[in-house]
């Protein structure tokens, strides 16, 4: 297998982002694909005029598609300072369209939200873009920052917070990004700790409930497996937007989270392997529905003075105030044992440990009046107590959230509760 097979290289458009060593990686790339097809080479920034393939200065197209006549790898771009090549003055959607393959070096834009990582000796912390100014990027760190000095690495990963999606949520208990709490040891959690959000050697019985030739979109049903009581769906990924045709579903039997379980094809042909694992941003709402009606039916809590004089919706939300020892967490482990739910997400925001660890030991030990076993086999509890990160609590309440928006999409009742937003709103600030 050569390097162009092993990272996959599609034809269209690959932008090669990072840092040192990316002129050596475009060219060895663009000699590889020029075997077996026509590729432009550009920049989006300043490079040195490439010596083992023929350079067009600010060419026509027609000068581009005569170019790649005679030489099937050709270097594009317009003189710069120092004698450089500078971006092409054609846009690269116009070079994708002359060639099969058009390998871009850029240094990349950072977005707001964007997650990136910092280095401090061996230590690896997840961190937030929160603001951008011209070519300075600032970011919360989801961690100690003692002992970070200038100089040390930061790695951008191109995408916002996400969450990992997939069988075997239910009862773990998370931190605000999702890290698997129980996987962790020692008293205290370790700076730059990270851990799988789901075990990823486990299997799981498939049943498909989607065959070839069906139309599917975002959010659609291909398949279920058995979590606790729970017929957790598997879903055409929210990222996928357009409408495909069901190629091919796997046959019932146990498979790996990881192993593909459907293959769907686009409108241009080209084939999308879905396995039971997909991630969203956590601070991006799933839009995967037709509608969204207005809240019509009353959600029992099972607690007769908060269903008769204060009833809450299904769809709907409700807040309970008081002071320290009013009764907040026993009123919450009731609704969660009485309410017309189907999951439970907790979402321990900023709380004081020694309330957390009430939920720790008294949630395993409650029993589910609706399945006879424990509550926690319903139940997701994601801890962020007052003394972690603020930065981590604020994301805390948005992984709740979005968990329970996509067990939601398999059309399962959800409740999630937050104690208390109180301290989520000085996360906030």
């Amino acid at each position: 297998m050569n390097l162009s097979e092993a990272l996959q290289i599609r034809p269209g458009v690959t932008a090669i982002i990072g840092g040192g060593g990316k002129t050596t990686l475009m060219e060895r790339l663009a000699h590889e694909l020029s075997g077996k097809a026509r590729v432009i080479v550009c920049t989006t920034t300043h490079i040195y005029p490439e010596k083992t393939m023929p350079c067009l200065v600010s060419p026509a197209q027609a000068e581009i598609a005569a170019a790649l006549e005679k030489s099937p790898c050709i270097c594009v771009g317009a003189w710069s300072e120092n004698g450089k090549f500078g971006p092409p003055e054609l846009p690269v959607g116009t070079l994708a369209r002359l060639a099969d393959y058009v390998i871009v070096k850029a240094d990349g834009p950072v977005g707001q939200n964007e997650i990136c990582y910092v280095w401090t000796g061996d230590t690896k912390m997840m961190a937030e873009v929160i603001k951008v100014i011209g070519d300075a990027a600032y970011v919360q760190v989801f961690d100690s920052t003692r002992g970070l000095k200038i100089g040390d690495r930061v790695e951008f990963e191109g995408h916002m917070l996400e969450v990992t999606l997939a069988p075997g949520l239910l009862s773990r208990n998370y931190d605000g990004l999702q890290n698997d709490l129980e996987k962790m040891d020692g008293l205290f959690i370790a700076r730059g700790s990270i851990t799988d959000p789901v075990d990823y050697d486990a299997e799981w019985e498939f049943s498909p409930l989607a065959k070839a030739g069906d139309k599917v979109t975002a959010a659609s049903w291909l398949g279920e497996v058995k979590e606790q009581w729970v017929m957790h769906k598997i879903m055409v990924p929210f990222t996928m937007t357009d409408s495909y045709t069901v190629k091919s579903v796997a046959e019932a039997g146990k498979y790996k989270i990881t192993d593909t379980m459907a293959v769907l094809t686009d409108a241009e042909g080209r084939d999308h392997e879905v396995t039971m694992v997909q991630k969203w941003p956590v601070k991006q709402a799933v839009r995967c529905y037709t509608e969204k009606p207005r809240p019509s039916r009353i959600m029992e809590t099972g607690v007769r003075p908060i269903d008769t004089f204060n009833p809450m919706a299904e769809g709907g939300t409700g807040f309970i105030p008081g002071p320290f020892g009013a009764g907040k967490t026993v009123l919450q482990h009731a609704i969660s044992k009485q309410a017309d739910a189907d999951v439970i997400i907790m979402v321990a925001c900023g709380e004081r440990a020694n309330e957390v660890v009430e939920i720790f030991k008294e949630f395993p030990e409650l029993i589910d009046p609706h399945t006879g076993h424990t509550l926690m086999e319903r139940t997701i509890i994601i801890c962020n107590t007052s003394n972690m990160p603020v930065a981590a609590r604020e994301a805390s309440v948005y992984t709740g959230m979005t968990i329970g928006e996509y067990y939601r999409s398999m059309g399962l009742k959800v409740l999630v509760m937050a104690d208390s937003t109180s301290r989520w709103a000085q996360a906030l600030r």
